[in-house]
């Protein structure tokens, strides 16, 4: 028998078990007998069937759970596949192992390497008991080595091993929303609030987890928010909203019935921000960090609030037009994390981190930890203060939970726990447990007929359900023939690629991946294949798959995200996002397959080609504006100033652009026409509730199909030994 060691890792194939400096690394079964057979045949390039053929000998899977298990594995091995220091992809063909590798033998005398041996070279090392000439020379030798198994045993049994993935499962499933959790310092309560069975009014309640028992705290008829329970755990605080702008921060003990204190009023726009954390308390319980607003002309920043009497003082002053949200401390009480909105309850903001003295004082200014350019929020602070857990979501509107280390290069990198929606977060002081909040929404395909052809002049029909679904059905797109509709839904238990004909009749399933999401479909110009993106397992990767049916391929590598794919007008080449250099940028690669070439510099998102295919248009996500960038050669140049959705609801005609847009009298939506002719933009009918991503014109130019939120609830979501 023997073990391999290569860099700092050491793999014992009979002991099962992989090693970093002599710490365990979590991996699954079947990732490491991935990483068994690459070595055992290192040097030479394993084919894909091969592989398939060694790991599932007795059953039958899609080449992407090998392409999984791979990434998996260069995860556990910090491998990256531009460097492929263990692991070399080589396109079309397979895999290879291509670090130097020693072969360590564990038992005596044992035979030199066979001459057969391929490179890169493994150096065979046979280790041979010394010569024992009596009892007490074995007792010498062998008892240190026995001490140190047994230490080494009881050591790494006690090392918690995180799975290479987290699983989650519901904590609460009630009738409306149950939001902004906190946990109990002992782990096993959770105190949050929940709109009722009737869902007309927020309380706070608590519910313990294993038995399932819920406790109702409040049941004042104002709303009832953003519970945080104390470090010591006597206390929960909460605030109660008097009107949109204004709340009154209230204290409730926990171990004893008793009505609740009121400490302090502030402001705290519960239309804005209604499932985010206002307060945090300090790690001694004395003290409490607020949001608000009322001495800085609106500006929400961070207060401290002495608990015992009321004292008030500011800790951040945030620029104009920008919120300061989510706070929470480190352990120590050393650090406040929060994250940074644009004002008025914009999609877009950041983590930042503010340095304290022993007595709360801010240290400094705040320092921004995040770049992503989206919305990041939600932090907390991992068990052992090195790092922080949050939720940040992507322009296809999945959230997602992400980790940034603050030690050493601050890097950002999602946890492995398959999470749609995710929006709050909390994770017990002890008893390795996460919750988050999971929202559901039902989102329906309306349609919105454009009479006469091309709809910008005389009657527009109103918006009427067009594709509807207990769960979703979203992001719709025409066939080339208009007679068939591509869109996602989750109606069979995850997100899969539909098909229906086109007055929504008859769907049927396309795909059947088993994935968090597959979405955006787009069906290529000849209408005989549709591309779309799946998150198997986190990355969004790009698949085709026939109009008709079958197994879908995947069509681009790496492993960042490349998402939201759309066809050239020659069905050469499909367009995708893709943060691949870090900033949200178009990338295409060929439709049959190959290298990915970067398409913009700048910035960029949800591209489409033009139907000349003169023009590639984008969206830049800082203000979700709409771009054009002459594919001849030229400058880009600003099209529209604003695209709902995060910038997907656009859809490119012969004579103009159809998109939906902030109404400019609150939060509603209107679809509205850019003609080309004289760049004239015509409102054309009024979208009364919240539109999602995607709009779809029918070749004809006659209806229009867009997504949109009927209704919005959430849910607790909780994960048992998490060790982030």
């Amino acid at each position: 028998m023997v073990y391999y060691r290569f860099g700092p890792f050491v793999l014992d194939p009979a002991s099962r078990l992989l090693l970093r400096e002599e710490q365990p690394v979590p991996i699954t079964t079947k990732v490491f007998e991935t990483l068994v057979v690459l070595v055992e045949n290192r040097g030479r390039v394993m084919t894909k069937d091969e592989l398939l053929l060694r790991l599932w000998p007795d059953t039958t899977v899609e080449e992407a759970n090998l392409a999984q298990n791979v990434s998996s594995l260069r995860r556990a091995l910090e491998d990256n596949p531009k460097d492929h220091r263990y692991i070399a992809t080589i396109p079309g063909r397979g895999y290879s192992f291509v670090a130097v590798v020693t072969e360590i033998a564990k038992q005596q005398n044992m035979a030199e390497p066979s001459a057969n041996q391929v490179t890169p070279p493994a150096v065979s090392v046979a280790y041979t008991l010394p010569r024992i000439y009596n009892f007490r020379s074995v007792i010498r030798w062998v008892a240190p080595v026995l001490l140190i198994s047994i230490a080494a045993f009881f050591y790494f049994r006690n090392i918690p091993r995180s799975p290479a993935f987290y699983t989650s499962v519901p904590l609460t499933s009630y009738v409306g929303s149950e939001i902004c959790p906190s946990f109990a310092p002992d782990g096993e309560r959770v105190a949050f609030a929940w709109d009722g069975e009737k869902q007309d009014n927020f309380d706070i309640y608590v519910k313990q987890i294993g038995d399932g028992t819920l406790l109702r705290l409040t049941s004042d008829p104002k709303p009832d928010l953003s519970p945080a329970w104390s470090p010591d755990g006597r206390t929960i605080a909460f605030l109660r909203f008097n009107s949109d702008d204004r709340a009154e921060i209230l204290l409730m003990s926990s171990v004893a019935a008793s009505p609740p204190k009121s400490l302090a009023a502030i402001t705290a726009p519960m239309t804005l921000y209604p499932q985010l954390k206002f307060l945090a308390w300090s790690p001694d319980s004395k003290w409490l960090v607020v949001s608000d607003g009322p001495s800085y002309g609106g500006v929400m920043g961070l207060f401290l609030l002495s608990v015992e009497t009321g004292e008030k003082r500011a800790l951040t002053l945030p620029p104009k037009d920008y919120d300061d949200v989510d706070p929470a401390f480190s352990l120590d009480g050393s650090h406040l994390v929060f994250a940074r909105y644009r004002g008025g309850g914009t999609f877009a903001s950041e983590l930042y981190v503010l340095n304290l003295s022993v007595d709360l004082q801010p240290q400094g200014s705040p320092e921004r930890l995040t770049f992503y350019n989206g919305h990041s929020a939600s932090p907390v602070w991992t068990s052992d203060g090195r790092a922080l857990l949050f939720t940040r979501s992507e322009q296809p509107g999945n959230h997602s939970i992400w980790r940034i280390s603050l030690s050493g290069v601050r890097k950002s990198e999602p946890v492995p726990l398959s999470v749609d929606r995710s929006s709050v977060l909390d994770l017990a002081r002890r008893g390795g447990r996460l919750v988050y909040t999971r929202e559901i929404s039902n989102v329906n395909v309306w349609g919105v007929d454009l009479s006469p052809p091309n709809g910008r002049s005389g009657r527009i029909n109103n918006p009427r359900p067009w594709i509807s679904s207990s769960i979703e059905a979203a992001n719709p797109q025409f066939s080339p023939d208009g007679q068939q509709i591509a869109f996602q839904s989750a109606a069979s238990g995850t997100g899969e690629i539909w098909i229906c004909d086109r007055d929504g009749s008859h769907a049927r399933q396309l795909t059947h991946m088993g994935a968090v999401i597959s979405g955006f479909p787009r069906w290529s110009p000849d209408g005989k294949e549709i591309v779309f993106h799946s998150r198997l397992n986190g990355f969004a990767s790009l698949y085709l798959i026939s109009a008709e049916g079958g197994t879908a391929h995947r069509l681009d590598t790496g492993e960042a995200d490349h998402w939201g794919p759309s066809w050239s007008h020659d069905g050469k080449w499909i367009y995708f996002s893709s943060r691949e250099t870090g900033d949200l940028q178009v990338w295409k690669v060929p439709a049959s397959g190959g290298p990915q070439i970067q398409v913009t510099k700048r910035g960029g998102g949800s591209p489409l080609e033009s139907v000349d295919g003169q023009d590639l248009y984008y969206v830049k996500l800082s203000q979700n504006a709409l771009w054009r960038l002459p594919l001849a050669g030229g400058e880009e140049s600003e099209v529209l100033p604003a695209v709902a959705a995060f910038g997907t609801a656009y859809a490119i005609g012969k004579q103009g652009i159809y998109f939906i847009r902030p109404d400019g009298q609150g939060s509603g939506q209107e679809l509205a026409f850019l003609d080309f002719a004289n760049s004239q933009v015509t409102s054309l009918v009024t979208i009364p509730r919240a539109v999602t991503f995607g709009l779809a014109l029918s070749p004809d130019e006659r209806l229009i199909l867009y997504s949109q939120i009927d209704q919005v609830s959430s849910d607790l979501m909780l994960v048992e030994n998490f060790h982030g």
